[in-house]
């Protein structure tokens, strides 16, 4: 998550603002460029989910998200050892 924040603060996608109530906290906000590019990002996104709908069954999906889960927390613990 700190990549992909850090990436988009990095092309001005993000402005990253402390809380005013508990500095230990960070609100993320899109600037402008971030605000123009939102709606193409969304188009895009439901685009692929809705493909993804076409293809898969809830079934499949399910089982899709278990095992990017699982490939995703073994490979994070492969990391961790090195």
């Amino acid at each position: 998550m700190t990549v992909s924040i850090k990436s988009m603060q990095k092309k001005g996608l993000i402005d990253k603002v402390k809380s005013e109530k508990d500095g230990r906290y960070y609100r993320l906000l899109l600037t402008e460029t971030g605000k123009k590019l939102y709606p193409k990002c969304m188009a895009v996104y439901t685009e692929v989910e809705a493909m993804c709908d076409s293809i898969l069954t809830n079934e499949e999906k399910d089982q899709f998200i278990k095992l990017t889960n699982k490939l995703t927390d073994g490979l994070k613990d492969y990391q961790n050892k090195q």
